[in-house]
């Protein structure tokens, strides 16, 4: 069984020259190595072994493009002036499969490739071998939000004074995506959310099935939406106007018949995508605002102003609870 070593083990002093302070090393996900993260906690921040408040904790999911390392630098100085620690796991493509690259967007549950040319792909995928047996079937044993609460676990045990219990969370692109979806499902682990540019939406309706609604959720999940819980969480939605590029994922919106959603979900912008998701969670009665940054197209850095301002704001009130 794996084991961890806490920070506290090891003189303050040491604590930046072993990687458990300022910039942590990519660090293999214990529960599962094929997930990482990587993390910088702010050594001058980091609480006395023997004070009782705990640093907050921000995670960042990446988009598509799996770049961790912008996502963690735009939010280092953040870091240090807001006094929290932030964390950036990485998800890798291809683990459930030949065309895995969004799996992740959907907790694990994508919807299934479908149509000509997909079946054509899939057709023509070759076995590889590998260096050793793995249980079970990725396809359906791999669920990210629950290797999400897995890092979480980790990061409690290697780092006592990271409170890990509610976390604020940003996502942009396919981890705007990841974000929303997982707050359907583990809304009491999250103390704030930013959802910034899916490119795909699962809309909250029971009409549809996952992943475009909510109708069939409990089969999937095995578990329901606590809407009393998802009402508490104050929410930011973002998007550059001139975002307005097709936003479903890049492969799927290119396959005919790929079974995603109506022929006007999967060709609206990701502007029109986050106005309608963001519209229904205020008739839902949920804490939602959203804002058109006037000018970005799906360009992060340009968007995430706004996005740390929501932040700044909601860990201002953290630290004021904490001295309360």
């Amino acid at each position: 069984m794996p084991k961890l070593v806490p920070a506290t083990t090891f003189g303050r002093g040491l604590r930046p020259r072993l990687s458990l302070t300022n910039r942590i090393y990519r660090t293999a996900l214990q529960a599962d190595p094929r997930i990482s993260y990587e993390a910088y906690i702010p050594d001058a921040h980091y609480p006395p072994d023997d004070n009782t408040q705990k640093l907050p904790l921000l995670v960042a999911i990446h988009g598509t493009g799996r770049d961790t390392e912008k996502y963690l630098n735009i939010w280092k100085d953040f870091a240090d002036t807001n006094k929290c620690a932030v964390s950036t796991p990485l998800f890798l493509a291809l683990l459930q499969g030949p065309l895995d690259f969004d799996g992740y967007h959907f907790l694990g549950r994508a919807p299934p490739w479908s149509g000509e040319p997909a079946e054509t792909w899939l057709n023509a995928s070759v076995e590889v071998e590998t260096m050793a047996e793995t249980s079970g079937d990725p396809a359906t044993d791999l669920r990210y939000d629950l290797l999400l609460l897995k890092m979480l676990d980790e990061v409690s045990i290697r780092w006592p004074a990271i409170d890990t219990s509610k976390v604020f969370l940003t996502g942009f692109s396919g981890g705007g995506q990841f974000g929303h979806r997982f707050f359907y499902l583990h809304p009491e682990r999250l103390a704030a959310l930013s959802v910034g540019a899916p490119g795909s939406i699962t809309a909250f309706n029971y009409e549809q099935n996952w992943p475009t609604g909510l109708k069939n959720i409990e089969d999937i999940f095995n578990q329901t939406v606590d809407v009393s819980e998802l009402k508490k969480i104050p929410i930011l939605g973002s998007v550059g106007s001139n975002d307005t590029g097709p936003g479903t994922p890049r492969l799927r919106s290119n396959v005919p018949g790929s079974n995603f959603g109506t022929e006007e979900e999967t060709n609206e912008t990701r502007v029109d995508g986050l106005v309608r998701l963001m519209k229904g969670w205020q008739e839902a009665g949920l804490d939602a605002s959203y804002t058109v940054v006037e000018g970005p197209g799906h360009e992060m850095i340009e968007v995430n102003p706004v996005v740390a301002v929501f932040m700044e704001k909601h860990i201002r009130k953290y630290w004021k609870d904490q001295e309360g």
